[in-house]
């Protein structure tokens, strides 16, 4: 019985410590100048003109005014 009760307070450690890593992680993408939040931020914005504008992308629709 208490074998099971180390073992599950070990893993519920082990996921606290993951799952403090993984925001550590977040919280350094997330900063303004950091260069992978640029090409997440770049990514997510043309996802969201391709599937939202008419045209197909913003370049398209650059184009089309110029």
């Amino acid at each position: 019985m208490q074998q099971g009760i180390i073992g599950l307070t070990i893993a519920f450690q082990f996921f606290l410590f993951v799952g403090y890593m993984f925001y550590l992680l977040f919280r350094i993408y997330a900063e303004e100048d950091s260069p992978i939040a640029h090409v997440i931020h770049r990514s997510a914005t043309r996802t969201a003109d391709i599937r939202y504008s008419p045209c197909g992308s913003s370049n398209d629709i650059r184009r089309a005014r110029e």
